[in-house]
């Protein structure tokens, strides 16, 4: 589910070293092409590519949030009425951040900046709640599974959140830095806690697995007499 973005990642990176990484004229021009923000708003063919992996990572994301929302709703520990108002608003939170991410993506900075903009600070808001409304729901499992995947799954999601805010930290001060003072190698490290910040929201996604793993989706009708 989280192959959309890998691929892009993966992509910009190594269609702008093939194309200029033996240039000597390589320069931050060039260097813009490496930061995702940037290659979406105006590079070809990085921005055909990030918004096809958007558009076939859509659906996926939406089926992965019905199941992780059934997942908990099943769960024993999490039956009281506060544990179910938060398992609704993860729901809702992770198809808001998918909603901002293809905002962001669809309507590029050269199209449209004002709108890119609530589409990208809307993502990284929703997001952040989204990993950590993750985590309330996580810890009561984890301590009753404290040797299972569930422990294992809280550790990760944790970590996932820490670095995701962090990197993303990080990336907003190298970038204003550049902005304000021009300094060398402050975008190349914009460009590098970036595609961190992307890394952890990825892994954070994908460690769904943990918990719906073993799930099979079935599509037709079932003979209920054979399924009792």
């Amino acid at each position: 589910m989280e192959h959309g973005k890998c691929t892009h990642a993966v992509s910009t990176l190594s269609l702008s070293l093939l194309a200029y990484g033996n240039d000597r004229t390589f320069d931050a021009h060039y260097l813009r092409r490496m930061v995702i923000s940037s290659s979406i708003g105006g590079f070809l063919p990085e921005k055909c590519i990030w918004q096809f992996a958007m558009a076939i990572v859509c659906a996926p994301r939406v089926l992965q949030s019905v199941l992780i929302y059934k997942y908990y709703q099943s769960r024993p520990m999490l039956q009281n009425s506060l544990f179910r108002v938060c398992n609704l608003l993860k729901f809702l939170l992770a198809n808001a951040e998918l909603f901002f991410l293809l905002l962001l993506s669809f309507v590029t900075s050269t199209e449209n900046y004002p709108v890119h903009e609530v589409g990208f600070v809307g993502f990284i808001i929703f997001s952040v709640l989204h990993m950590t409304i993750q985590l309330v729901l996580q810890y009561p499992l984890a301590r009753v599974n404290a040797k299972a995947n569930s422990a294992f799954s809280f550790k990760l999601k944790l970590v996932c959140l820490v670095g995701h805010a962090a990197s993303f930290a990080a990336a907003m001060y190298c970038f204003f830095r550049h902005n304000d003072y021009c300094e060398p190698y402050m975008y190349s490290q914009f460009a590098f806690f970036e595609y961190v910040t992307i890394v952890f929201n990825i892994i954070s996604h994908a460690s769904a697995l943990l918990e719906i793993g073993d799930t099979f989706i079935v599509f037709g009708v079932l003979d209920s007499a054979k399924h009792l």
